[in-house]
């Protein structure tokens, strides 16, 4: 059907290659990906509390105030503040540890199969120009990728201040007509 031919090079070229991607992005990632966007995330939040809850509680007050308990809602606020819920912290750092060992695991597997290739190929392959051919464009390619994130992809807002405000809002309007 196909026939299909593949040099003894560009075989554990490929798999070096694959690794050394796969290397990349999980470094990239877990060392500065994941840290930047949390704190896009932090100052989202807290520009949002600044800017939003203000208002929204203006609008409850002007609206509902007389069916609001202020005084209810405020030692609740305290007691969620002194006493926050770390059940879900807790399981977010299980699910985020699970993964960067499901990506070294992928690293493993990748490694295994870059030297298995290797084995195979290896009376007639080069792994040093493989290998120096590789780091070159991986180079050239990361700073690529880290200009295009800090440039581009960590200024980007994924969702408008005011939309989540208006859904804070309005998801607290459906539980106030529900008392």
């Amino acid at each position: 059907m196909f026939n299909i031919s593949v040099s003894n090079d560009l075989a554990v070229n490929i798999c070096i290659h694959i690794l050394i991607l796969f290397i990349f992005l999980y470094l990239f990632f877990f060392l500065f990906i994941s840290k930047t966007g949390e704190a896009v995330l932090d100052d989202n939040i807290n520009r949002i509390c600044k800017d939003q809850i203000p208002t929204i509680l203006s609008q409850l007050d002007q609206k509902y105030g007389d069916k609001i308990n202020w005084q209810d809602i405020k030692k609740t606020c305290e007691d969620i503040r002194d006493h926050p819920n770390t059940s879900i912290d807790e399981h977010i750092e299980e699910n985020n540890n699970h993964y960067r060992w499901v990506g070294i695991g992928i690293i493993i597997v990748l490694t295994i199969l870059s030297v298995v290739v290797y084995l195979y190929y290896r009376k007639d392959v080069s792994i040093k120009d493989i290998l120096v051919e590789n780091l070159y464009t991986f180079t050239l390619i990361g700073m690529i990728e880290f200009a295009f994130f800090q440039a581009t992809a960590s200024q980007y807002v994924p969702a408008y201040p005011t939309a989540i405000g208006n859904i804070v809002l309005e998801r607290i309007k459906t539980n106030l007509k529900s008392i």
